[in-house]
């Protein structure tokens, strides 16, 4: 009884020491774990840190970079403002110099209307006065001054002032009207038609005024009809 009760005391003995040592192996093995845990929870602690670390670098690197871009957007708009003005400015100047340009234009413009008015108002009193003089010089050598004959003599007034031609003081008027007073025959001779000037001899009955066939037939066909010489 008292070795089977030693035994059994060394048997719940050494059960205790296993115990013991099992609760101390578990405990130890607790221990381990919680400083694993320990570690891994500062490791996440840390992790944790160095991202928020970043991810504040990361925020304070985009607001220097949105603080670059306004900068950089401000200047751009500083400086699109600034060329608008610029541009603005130079149109403005450009207007102005076109305007007086155009002013200035119109004035030569006034300018010369006026003068070639005058000028023309000039050559139209010339014209008229030659004319009129023209015509009281045919007048007076009975000449028919009609529109067509006055226009081809001032012309050929122009053309012979033109030339330079040399001018005649003789004045072969009665040369030329006896010449225009010629009439050729088939035969060959000339007759000279009176000069309804040189009728000296008139009477009532006109019985002196040249035959009709000839004289006014002839002034007729050259004054009023525009017949040539030829």
């Amino acid at each position: 009884m008292t070795l089977a009760s030693r035994v059994t005391k060394m048997t719940l003995a050494s059960r205790v020491t296993k115990m013991t040592l099992a609760s101390r192996v578990t405990k130890m093995t607790l221990a381990s774990r919680v400083t694993k845990m320990t570690l891994a929870s500062r490791v996440t602690k840390m992790t944790l840190a160095s991202r928020v670390t970043k991810m504040t670098l990361a925020s304070r690197v985009t607001k220097m970079t949105l603080a670059s871009k306004v900068t950089k957007m401000t200047l751009a708009s500083r400086v699109t403002k600034m060329t608008l003005a610029s541009r603005v400015t130079k149109m403005t100047l450009a207007s102005r110099v076109t305007k007086m340009t155009l002013a200035s234009r119109v004035t030569k413009m006034t300018l010369a209307s006026r003068v070639t008015k005058m000028t023309l108002a000039s050559r139209v009193t010339k014209m008229t006065l030659a004319s009129r003089v023209t015509k009281m010089t045919l007048a007076s050598k009975l000449i028919a001054a009609t529109k067509f004959n006055k226009r081809k003599l001032i012309e050929l007034a122009k053309y012979a002032h033109d030339l330079e031609l040399e001018i005649i003081e003789e004045d072969d008027y009665k040369d030329l009207c006896k010449e225009r007073r010629q009439i050729s025959t088939i035969e060959g001779q000339s007759h000279y038609v009176i000069d309804v000037r040189e009728v000296t001899d008139w009477t009532v009955d006109v019985r002196g005024v040249p035959s009709v066939e000839t004289g006014d037939i002839m002034i007729y066909l050259l004054s009023t009809c525009q017949w040539s010489d030829d």
